[in-house]
């Protein structure tokens, strides 16, 4: 014979809700860089476990480099693994917008981005505008705007190349934070 458990019906239980929703984008709490005798890990450790959100699409280094980066998430860090041989003369900019959210919500962190450089004393001259079409005005977000040194041929500016690459945002606003001190030309394209 199987025994039966008979229940009282109460009104007032209740089930646990899990908490309020999760709205805000992973906050990073340290980044770390690794120097080894053939490439470079960077670390960026954040507050809660993390993914990655449409890499290929947001994510670039100015100057531009050669090599792919390898990128690998630990729980709640991000690995970037840079096997090219970065020039020590130079300071790097690494633009994460938007390239990382969160794991359960999908929480996007719109503005990540990270300068390096092998000396103390970083390039630090900025440039920071806005594209927009000559013709309607209006802004051209995810358009790519290159500086190439002044004395660039101009019959070569497309077939090399360029010294610094940024991309604008949604409003059409682009920022070079690691310039030398120097004269550049400056193209803008698009995906057309």
């Amino acid at each position: 014979m199987i025994p039966l458990i008979m229940l009282n019906s109460c009104a007032n239980i209740v089930a646990p809700s899990g908490g309020e929703k999760d709205v805000n984008a992973p906050k990073t709490q340290d980044i770390t860089v690794i120097e080894k005798s053939t490439h470079i890990i960077m670390e960026f450790k954040f507050d809660e476990y993390i993914k990655l959100n449409q890499w290929e699409k947001n994510f670039y280094i100015s100057p531009p480099i050669k090599n792919i980066i390898k990128k690998e998430i630990n729980g709640k860090s991000l690995l970037l693994t840079i096997k090219d041989s970065l020039n020590s003369n130079l300071t790097y900019y690494f633009s994460l917008n938007y390239c990382v959210k969160d794991n359960n919500e999908g929480n996007v962190l719109d503005k990540l981005d990270y300068l390096y450089s092998f000396s103390k004393k970083k390039d630090s001259l900025s440039l920071r505008g806005k594209l927009v079409d000559a013709f309607s005005l209006n802004s051209e977000k995810n358009s790519w705007v290159m500086l190439f040194n002044d004395n660039t041929n101009d019959s070569l500016l497309f077939k090399q190349n360029p010294n610094y690459v940024a991309k604008t945002d949604e409003n059409g606003f682009f920022f070079f934070p690691n310039l030398k001190d120097k004269s550049y030309k400056v193209i803008a394209i698009n995906d057309i």
